[in-house]
């Protein structure tokens, strides 16, 4: 008998994988392009900022997805 596990959980960390790959190539698109200003506002900068603050980034003391970006950047 299979276990209480449903097939959506079973497909979780893959799913977790292929976002955080996603999420890892629009941030280097980010970084490595001129993406210039909108209204005085770097859009890099705030593509950034926005999207790190929708993955609630900065609510742990470190994360893939900073050590990527500084790796990117040095």
């Amino acid at each position: 008998m299979p276990s209480s596990q449903s097939f959506s959980d079973l497909r979780q960390p893959k799913f977790t994988e292929e976002r955080q790959q996603e999420n890892n190539e629009f941030l280097s698109k980010c970084i490595q392009e001129d993406l210039g200003f909108k209204d005085g506002k770097p859009l890099a900068a705030c593509s950034i900022y926005n999207c790190m603050a929708h993955w609630h980034v900065f609510e742990s003391e470190r994360t893939a997805i900073l050590d990527y970006i500084i790796l990117r950047t040095s």
